[in-house]
């Protein structure tokens, strides 16, 4: 039987998005050189290992709004220019 989760009560940022989001203050290199044969490296890295500043480049190819993503996600709920801003990735 399937149950629904309940919404949360309060606010709740997960971990991973800042992380994320302190990633994205790293300067990037232009051309990062990987080193394919450290695989085993590589499986113990998470998505913010391959965040960058060069990752809102993203965002500004789809005109997305990302002031916000200079405040601490915690202060993201009071944001009013980003409350009004309409949904682009669900």
């Amino acid at each position: 039987m399937l149950t629904k989760t309940p919404p949360p009560t309060e606010w709740q940022i997960p971990a991973t998005v800042t992380t994320l989001v302190a990633a994205l203050k790293e300067e990037s290199q232009d051309n990062p050189q990987v080193d394919l044969a450290a695989k085993e490296a590589i499986s113990v890295k998470t998505v913010a290992d391959f965040v960058t500043s060069a990752s809102l480049r993203i965002f500004t190819a789809f005109d997305v709004f990302v002031d916000f993503l200079k405040k601490d996600p915690s202060e993201w709920k009071d944001d009013a220019s980003l409350q009004s801003s309409p949904p682009l990735f669900i």
